[in-house]
């Protein structure tokens, strides 16, 4: 199915009958990352999966989006498709857009963060040092109107997730990771599940740890030998937990 957001074309699957949950998924990845997940929910909940805007068959971003800007496509896409307050689960970068969006709506009851970004630590003096090379060389670059030159620069710097982004998307990626939610944790009030591989690089454990004494009606699951995708490296587990915080007893 497909809906329309402004400009862009956004592909979403709903399956089943009952009470919405709606699954966002993490940078780089699509809906069908939650394969696995979706049939073990589908007799008790109606679940909506969506390709965010830039990703899987959604269209790609003409212009960088920010956290607000995925914000507002999330409340779009509840309004549109008149969802009586979903349950919200996601993963990673999902699980941003999430609290961004729990902290704007207090109509939302329950939510569940997967190895969720959200929380920025200030950056060493190695890492600010880098990050001054890398905007010098950036300003250098496009002085001189040396995009081969520009290019080369972003295919070298950041993350793996950055390096293997568009422009466009390196630049959403920026915005996206520059706004840090840690001191706006304590304002929500919704019940949140959060899971967590204590084994996680990404999104380290110690971030689940600050989460969960933040967000005053959470609780955490920890996934001892996962790293950042628990879902995908022990679904028997996660399923089970997942049921069991919906209600699902079969």
């Amino acid at each position: 199915m497909d809906f329309k957001y402004h400009d862009l074309n956004i592909h979403y699957v709903a399956e089943g009958k009952g009470p919405p949950v709606v699954f966002l998924h993490g940078w780089g990845a699509n809906l069908k990352t939650f394969d696995r997940i979706v049939p073990n929910l589908i007799n008790h909940y109606t679940v909506y999966r969506i390709d965010l805007p830039g990703f899987g068959k959604s269209d790609a971003l003409t212009n960088s989006f920010s956290l607000d800007d995925y914000t507002a496509f999330l409340d779009s896409f509840v309004g549109i498709l008149k969802l009586d307050s979903p349950v919200l689960i996601g993963h990673s970068f999902g699980g941003k857009i999430i609290l961004s969006y729990l902290l704007k709506n207090p109509n939302i009851k329950k939510a569940v963060l997967i190895s969720s970004s959200g929380i920025r630590r200030p950056l060493s003096l190695k890492k600010r040092l880098q990050v001054a090379w890398f905007k010098a060389k950036k300003r250098w670059y496009i002085l001189r109107k040396d995009g081969v030159g520009l290019q080369q620069l972003y295919d070298k710097s950041g993350s793996d997730d950055y390096k293997n982004a568009s422009l466009v998307m390196k630049a959403t990626l920026s915005k996206v990771v520059a706004k840090g939610l840690q001191k706006d944790l304590k304002k929500i009030n919704q019940e949140v599940l959060l899971i967590w591989g204590k084994l996680d690089k990404t999104t380290p454990y110690r971030d689940a740890l600050l989460m969960n004494r933040k967000i005053k009606n959470s609780g955490l699951v920890t996934f001892e030998e996962a790293g950042h995708f628990p879902y995908l490296e022990d679904p028997v587990r996660f399923i089970y937990v997942l049921k069991n915080y919906l209600g699902i007893t079969d």
